[in-house]
């Protein structure tokens, strides 16, 4: 049975990520109405009320799903209860005819690290777990992909001198459900969840439907390709550090031959 993420694990996790942060901190949620973001807003508010913080929580309607106006309304009453700032993102321009889902996720970080950028908030997090990770590394998988490619999300990445971090990213789904669960949290089922004309969704539906063999199998092979990716990538990183020459105004040099 899974268990609830406690405060006290929810902190570790953040040291063994390595999470930096400034004195009061200034962190942003980004907030579907899902159980993951639920779970996450929670916790860091638990945890950043006790380092005299301020925590945000920013929920971005795409416009797309009838049940947007609820999850909006979701967002201001959880902001309420937790007693934190939330502010409400729109995507009003014109949709695109293709490539929807994607479009929506680019105009999404787009808006709410402008906004980050604009009141000063460092870093914000994203409620990405294991599951989801998993799936990334599998669609890579059926792509052919190779290292350093073969991947799943990373903890944390930076977007426009904004943190994007995902505390959450070696957790299970079922935790953060039980998560919310304990602490008498509501959430929000996306509909496009059970859309196969989405490539993730049809992604989670087969490795929903595996072996518990065929799982441990998977599992253990994510594991094990994403620690040499993270080997290739020091490595790589080791390279450049030792190779690269700078020059004036932004110019840098690299041995052709070592490159090679």
């Amino acid at each position: 049975m899974s268990q609830a993420i406690t405060d006290a694990e929810f902190s570790s996790l953040l040291k063994k990520h390595s999470f930096v942060y400034e004195k009061n901190p200034s962190v942003a949620v980004s907030f579907s109405g899902g159980s993951d973001s639920a779970a996450l807003l929670l916790l860091m508010n638990n945890w950043i009320k006790n380092r005299d913080g301020l925590l945000t929580c920013i929920y971005f309607d795409h416009k797309l799903r009838k049940e947007s106006s609820l999850e909006l309304k979701y967002a201001k009453e959880i902001s309420s209860k937790l007693k934190i700032d939330y502010k409400i993102l729109t995507w009003n321009e014109k949709k695109p005819k293709s490539s929807i889902m994607q479009s929506a996720r680019e105009m999404r970080y787009k808006k709410i690290i402008n906004y980050c950028k604009k009141k000063t908030i460092l870093t914000l997090m994203t409620a990405h777990h294991f599951d989801d990770s998993l799936e990334t590394y599998f669609m890579k998988k059926k792509r052919n992909s190779l290292t350093p490619n073969l991947s799943g999300i990373p903890v944390k990445n930076t977007q426009d001198q904004v943190q994007i971090f995902r505390p959450l990213i070696n957790v299970r789904k079922s935790r953060l459900i039980e998560t919310c669960e304990k602490n008498k949290l509501k959430w929000f089922k996306d509909s496009s969840n059970q859309n196969e004309n989405f490539e993730r969704v049809r992604v989670r539906n087969c490795i929903g439907s595996l072996s518990r063999f065929n799982k441990f199998k998977l599992y253990k092979e994510f594991k094990v390709k994403s620690r040499e990716n993270k080997s290739f990538e020091i490595k790589l990183a080791e390279f450049f550090i030792k190779s690269l020459k700078f020059d004036e105004y932004g110019k840098f040099t690299i041995n052709k031959k070592n490159f090679k």
